[in-house]
């Protein structure tokens, strides 16, 4: 917590460690389902995963946290801070979103004199780290809770995900193509460039299909210095 304010992500922001204990952000672990059983996703030793990942036929799968989960943080804020700031993976690729508001709701009747607001970031893993950052810096520095909310709402309009995968079996069988769609089964085999950010409305946009990686390299390349997408970009 920094300046009174507090500032609450989710693990998919990727923030390190270290930096959420230097700015004070409470970061809130996903759900991973392995083999049955259910997981935080700060429980999981990603190495152990990516093994399970590659080995297994069943495909893992994750779930947002619970209402609860976002009540004890909350709460425990509350009691800290009359100022929270949630910032949320898109709410076009997670429910993330819609229950931390859920959360929200109930927290504004048991702290009515707590101001709590929650932003949906459109984007994930980079890009919401870099949102996530900018807020906790503004805060740290001193800046009033409106003007830290600004900070994050400006830095969700510069930043850009894109993704270059191998594949979009993985993303098929998660249920999160979004509008990758439309490349039908026909794309599962070529290398895929999806973008994702507030530009794309937090849904991932097909850019292009490439037959090998160096191809989807060079399209990178390209995308980035046309100023893809907005002001920033990350990948």
């Amino acid at each position: 917590m920094c300046n009174g304010i507090a500032i609450v992500t989710d693990t998919v922001s990727s923030l390190p460690e270290d930096m959420a204990e230097e700015y004070g952000v409470s970061v809130i672990p996903m759900h991973i389902i392995m083999d049955g059983k259910d997981y935080l996703e700060t429980e999981v030793d990603k190495e152990q995963f990516y093994t399970w990942f590659e080995n297994e036929r069943e495909h893992p799968k994750t779930s947002a946290p619970s209402v609860g989960a976002y009540l004890e943080v909350f709460r425990k804020l509350c009691e800290e801070s009359k100022q929270i700031l949630c910032i949320t993976m898109s709410s076009g690729i997670s429910t993330t979103y819609k229950i931390a508001l859920q959360a929200r709701d109930i927290i504004r009747e048991e702290y009515p004199f707590a101001t709590i607001e929650v932003v949906d970031s459109y984007n994930e893993h980079g890009a919401l780290m870099f949102v996530v950052l900018e807020a906790a810096r503004a805060a740290s520095e001193g800046k009033p809770y409106q003007e830290v909310l600004r900070v994050a709402d400006g830095m969700i309009k510069k930043v850009t995900l894109f993704y270059l995968l191998n594949t979009l079996y993985h993303l098929k069988v998660g249920g999160r193509m979004g509008k990758a769609n439309i490349w039908g089964e026909t794309a599962l085999s070529l290398k895929p460039l999806l973008e994702l950010g507030i530009h794309t409305e937090g849904v991932m946009v097909p850019v292009a299909r490439l037959r090998t990686k160096s191809m989807g390299n060079r399209k990178v390349v390209e995308v980035l210095e046309e100023g893809w997408g907005g002001a920033g970009c990350t990948w």
